[in-house]
């Protein structure tokens, strides 16, 4: 069966590439792109409008979640699946859009060859549900470990990164959370194995460049840091 393609995305660089990858990958497709929610309804909404069976949609923001599980809901009253390739390492966001009746979502910086799979499964119906946080559903590159990593971290962890990022050294971490130093080490450590970086400044950088945003924001003293800052030990 022929497959028409309707992909949306309101970030029209992001609507570029996915659209640009589509059609060189299944060439054959015929894809209709839609920049803004509003003409992205009204083109499944019109009865002259072509017909689709399979419709991608590019999520960069979580201010986007509410009104793409709308799209989504809208997508699945016409019996269409859908693929949601994102920018949001958020293991409930996926669950979220799953629960609405999504069947796939990829992170926008895994590897093509892992969206063009994500894209073949959920087009074929191979796959209900295709996830980039399923166990063995793709192959992660190295840039998807550290988002799927990220996403993956305790309560503690992330206590452990906030402060990090707030420019607190080890000792400082340790007071506020009330743990040892060396447990502080060893977490440090960890998350550094964990998304294969060798130094705090680089696991800094690494999370804030897979989009995390601290949730502990601790109180500083007159002359301490109090933005997001890093310290070097």
């Amino acid at each position: 069966m022929a497959t028409n393609c309707l992909i949306f995305d309101e970030n029209y660089i992001s609507l570029l590439g996915i659209s640009s990858m589509v059609e060189e990958s299944f060439p054959d497709w015929r894809l209709y792109r839609r920049k803004s929610l509003c003409d992205a309804q009204k083109f499944l909404r019109d009865d002259l409008a072509p017909k689709v069976n399979l419709v991608i949609i590019g999520l960069s923001s979580d201010r986007d979640v509410q009104s793409i599980a709308d799209f989504i809901q809208l997508a699945k009253r016409r019996s269409l699946r859908t693929l949601v390739i994102s920018n949001l390492p958020d293991r409930l966001v996926a669950d979220r859009l799953g629960r609405c009746g999504n069947n796939g979502y990829i992170l926008k910086d895994d590897s093509v060859s892992n969206i063009n799979r994500a894209i073949t499964l959920v087009a074929s119906g191979e796959c209900d549900i295709c996830s980039s946080f399923q166990e063995g559903v793709f192959p992660f590159g190295s840039q998807s470990e550290a988002s799927r990593a990220i996403a993956n971290m305790t309560r503690r962890q992330k206590d452990v990164v906030d402060l990090l990022l707030a420019g607190y050294s080890n000792k400082r971490i340790a007071n506020y959370l009330k743990l040892s130093q060396g447990t502080i080490k060893n977490y440090v450590f960890d998350l550094m194995r964990l998304l294969n970086v060798t130094s705090r400044l680089e696991l800094a950088l690494t999370v804030r460049e897979h989009g995390y945003r601290p949730s502990t924001m601790p109180m500083v003293s007159p002359g301490q840091p109090s933005q997001y800052l890093v310290t070097a030990s």
